[in-house]
């Protein structure tokens, strides 16, 4: 019976340690997800104002430049081999 009553404890002991940790792992998902849900919130609000727009097409011009100054320097290399 002493066994019988020590795998009980045991099992008991196992189940509330489960339950411990499957709660922590709730309250880390739930803050997870807040802290997700705040980023998806701003980045829908930047991209409803322009924001993403105004950085795409910064960035975009920003390669325009290079591609254009690569552009001139290639041209030019192949000038002076003439």
């Amino acid at each position: 019976m002493t066994d019988n009553q020590s795998l009980s404890d045991k099992a008991n002991e196992l189940k509330e340690k489960a339950s411990a940790t499957l709660n922590d792992l709730k309250e880390k998902a739930s803050h997870l997800a807040d802290g997700v849900e705040e980023k998806a919130t701003q980045v829908w609000e930047d991209a409803k104002s322009g924001k993403l727009q105004q950085e795409a097409n910064e960035k975009l011009d920003e390669l325009k430049d290079k591609a254009h100054h690569l552009w001139d320097k290639i041209n030019g290399k192949e000038e002076e081999k003439k």
